[in-house]
């Protein structure tokens, strides 16, 4: 009974390794690490497409990374909506707004996210009970996301 479980032990620790053997190589130096992080300013770019409440979304902006974890930016967006049914389109809205995000990495491509964004919208075309040009706030979360790195440091 004990060589079975010493054969046991012997597998289950193989095949899950140590904790160094995740690494096709020794762990990354303190440089290496200094070398693929995120600190820094980037540009950001996005374009969205909704068909149940039909919009578009595209916006650009600029993020700082003060860590590997942390970033924050400012975007603008333009949001045209439009109606499948009717073929009805209208000019939406434009958005400006400050975002905080949280990255979590959690393989060597891929991390976790958390956002939030905070700022003002304006509206482009008249509404009933909204004037065009009426001003009022954004706010904007996303509780859980993923990112992929596509090359070092494009995600």
């Amino acid at each position: 009974m004990r060589v079975k479980t010493l054969c046991v032990r012997l597998t289950m620790a193989a095949a899950l390794g140590s904790p160094t053997s995740a690494y096709a190589h020794d762990p990354p130096t303190v440089a290496e690490r200094a070398e693929n992080s995120l600190t820094g300013f980037a540009l950001h770019s996005v374009f969205g497409v909704a068909l149940d409440n039909g919009a578009l979304a595209m916006s650009v902006g600029g993020r700082y990374a003060w860590s590997n974890n942390w970033l924050v930016g400012i975007d603008a967006e333009y949001n045209p909506w439009f109606n499948l049914s009717s073929g009805r389109v209208a000019r939406g809205v434009i958005n400006t707004y400050a975002t905080l995000i949280y990255r979590q990495p959690v393989s060597r491509h891929f991390s976790l996210r958390t956002s939030v964004h905070l700022g003002s919208s304006l509206l482009l075309f008249e509404m009933v009970g909204a004037p065009k040009g009426s001003i009022g706030p954004y706010l904007g979360a996303s509780l859980l996301g993923l990112s992929y790195e596509l090359a070092p440091k494009v995600y």
